[in-house]
C-alpha cells in the first residue's frame, strides 16, 4: 500500500495551483465564483464538485454521493457548458487519515499499490483530493486493466533524496554546502537532459548566495554551465552536450552553495523543482512536483567558524632555478585568522596567468614549509591553465601560518621566453570543529617571470 507522502495533500498545493489557474484560466476563474462548489450545466442533471484549489471538477455518481457532504440541493448553480468544461476531471481520491489512494474513472476506481505504478501510469503529478467514504464507496473496485490503465515507459523519473537527515544548519562564510540531491532515471528508452531551473526557496536575504556548483554522487562534475541568478531567486543549468540516459540508467544530481558573511538570522532556504517544465528533457518528466529538498536554517558565523586567508608573497630577488630542470612557480602563507578553530586544507587550485603551456612544464610539486605534501605530473585535462592539487592532510593553526610553495619540472623543449603568473584560484578547506567547508579571502600579487 501506497505511503502517502505529505506532498501530496491537496491543500498543500492548492497555492501553487491556483497561481496556475489565474494564469491559464483568468477568464474561467472571473466567470466561475470561487463560491460555487456544486455545479451544473441547465441541460443535464449531472452535478459536479469544484475544487477551486487544484481547478478540478469530479462528478457525483449519486444522490448518496452528493448528500455525504452535508450539501443542500440549493447549493447547486448553474454554469454553462464552456466554464465546466474548463476543469479537468479529477482522477486521484484517498479518505482522511488513510494513506491510500485510488484512481477513478467513471464509477469504478482501482487502488494505486505503490509509488512506482503512480509513475508508471503517468500519475505522479495528479493531485490528490480527499473524499467521504461513502462517496468512495459509490465506486465499484476494479483492476488496473478493467478501468484501464495502461503503463508507459517513455518518461524521465525525478525524485528527490534526503540531502543531510542529522543537521539541517547551513552557516554563512561557508563554501560547498550540499543542499540538494536529485535523482533522475530513464527506465525504458534513452532520454537526454538540455536544461535545468533550479528554485531556490526559503525565506532568506538573497545578498548571501556567493555561488553554486554541481556534481555526481562521486564528487564528479559534470559539463555543465551553472549560473546562480539571484534577483530570480534560481540556479539555471545547462549542458553544452546534453546529458545523456541509456534505458534504465539513473544519475544522481547533487546541489551546492556558497555563502557570504552576513549578520542575518531566522532565515531559512531550500532547493527544488517547482514543475516538470523547469527539466527541458527529451521524454516527459514524472515526478511528485513540486519537489523540494530539506529546508535548512541559516545562521551568522563569523564567530563559530574558521576563517581563512591567502597571501602571495613576491618572487623578486628570489633564484627560481631549483635545479637544471625545475623552477620554483610560486610562493603563498595560508593563516587562519578568527581563533575560532584550525582548518584543514583539502584542495588548492592554481591558474597561470601567463604564456606557458602543458608543452612547457610537467611534473608540479606542492610543498608545505618546505616539504613536499601532494603532487600532479600535469596541468588539469579540461583547463590547461590550471594545476589542481589534492591534500592528503594539512592543519593550518591560528598563529602559526604555513608558507606554501609550487615547483615545477621543465620539458626538454619548452619555451624559453614562456611566462608565468601563478595565483590561487580556488581554496577548498574545512573546520576541523565545525566541519564547514570555509570561504577563503584569496589575495594574489600579479606578477610576471619567464621560465628562463
Amino acid at each position: 500500500m501506497l505511503i502517502l507522502n505529505k506532498k501530496y495533500y491537496f491543500w498543500e498545493i492548492g497555492i501553487l495551483s491556483v497561481l496556475g489557474v489565474l494564469l491559464l484560466f483568468s477568464e474561467t476563474q472571473a466567470a466561475v465564483s470561487i463560491k460555487i462548489r456544486q455545479a451544473k450545466t441547465a441541460d443535464n442533471s449531472a452535478v459536479y464538485y469544484l475544487d477551486h484549489n487544484t481547478h478540478r471538477k469530479k462528478v457525483y455518481i449519486n444522490a448518496n454521493s452528493y448528500l455525504s457532504y452535508g450539501n443542500k440541493w440549493s447549493d447547486i448553480k448553474i454554469v454553462s457548458a464552456a466554464e465546466l468544461n474548463a476543469w479537468e476531471d479529477i482522477k486521484l481520491f484517498k479518505l482522511k487519515g488513510s494513506p491510500a489512494i485510488y484512481y477513478i474513472q467513471g464509477a469504478k476506481r482501482t487502488l494505486i499499490l505503490n509509488m512506482t505504478d503512480l509513475q508508471d501510469f503517468s500519475l505522479a503529478a495528479e493531485p490528490i483530493v480527499t473524499v467521504s467514504e461513502i462517496d468512495l464507496n459509490q465506486y465499484q473496485l476494479a483492476s488496473y486493466e478493467e478501468i484501464g490503465l495502461q503503463r508507459t515507459s517513455n518518461f524521465l523519473l525525478i525524485n528527490d533524496l534526503v540531502s543531510n537527515e542529522n543537521n539541517n544548519t547551513l552557516l554563512t562564510n561557508t563554501g560547498g554546502n550540499l543542499v540538494g540531491i536529485f535523482r533522475f532515471r530513464s527506465p525504458a528508452e534513452t532520454a537526454t537532459i538540455t536544461s535545468l531551473t533550479v528554485k531556490i526557496g526559503g525565506l532568506y536575504n538573497d545578498v548571501i548566495l556567493d555561488s553554486a556548483f554541481m556534481s555526481d554522487a562521486n564528487g564528479n562534475s559534470y559539463d555543465a554551465n551553472v549560473s546562480l541568478r539571484r534577483s530570480a531567486k534560481e540556479i539555471y543549468i545547462s549542458f553544452p552536450e546534453p546529458l545523456t540516459f541509456s534505458p534504465g540508467e539513473e544519475k544522481t544530481l547533487e546541489i551546492f552553495l556558497s555563502f557570504k558573511t552576513c549578520s542575518c538570522s531566522n532565515q531559512t532556504l531550500w532547493v527544488g523543482f517547482e514543475k516538470a517544465s523547469d527539466i527541458v528533457a527529451s521524454l516527459p518528466v514524472a515526478g511528485t512536483f513540486p519537489i523540494k529538498g530539506a529546508t535548512f536554517n541559516i545562521l551568522a558565523a563569523d564567530t563559530l567558524i574558521g576563517q581563512v586567508k591567502t597571501q602571495e608573497k613576491t618572487l623578486v630577488g628570489t633564484n627560481l632555478a631549483v635545479s637544471n630542470g625545475s623552477r620554483l612557480i610560486g610562493k603563498f602563507t595560508i593563516s587562519e585568522e578568527s581563533g575560532n578553530e584550525s582548518v584543514l586544507i583539502k584542495r588548492v587550485t592554481f591558474t597561470n596567468s601567463g604564456s606557458a603551456g602543458k608543452n612547457d612544464w610537467e611534473d608540479f610539486r606542492l610543498l608545505a614549509n618546505d616539504q613536499i605534501i601532494a603532487r600532479v605530473s600535469e596541468v588539469d585535462n579540461d583547463d590547461h591553465d590550471k594545476i589542481i592539487f589534492n591534500v592528503n592532510y594539512l592543519s593550518v593553526e591560528h598563529g602559526s601560518p604555513v608558507e606554501l610553495k609550487v615547483l615545477a619540472g621543465l620539458k626538454t623543449d619548452y619555451s624559453p621566453s614562456a611566462t608565468y603568473d601563478l595565483q590561487i584560484s580556488g581554496l577548498w578547506s574545512t573546520g576541523q570543529t565545525n566541519k564547514f567547508s570555509l570561504q577563503p579571502t584569496i589575495n594574489n600579487l600579479g606578477e610576471n617571470y619567464t621560465l628562463n
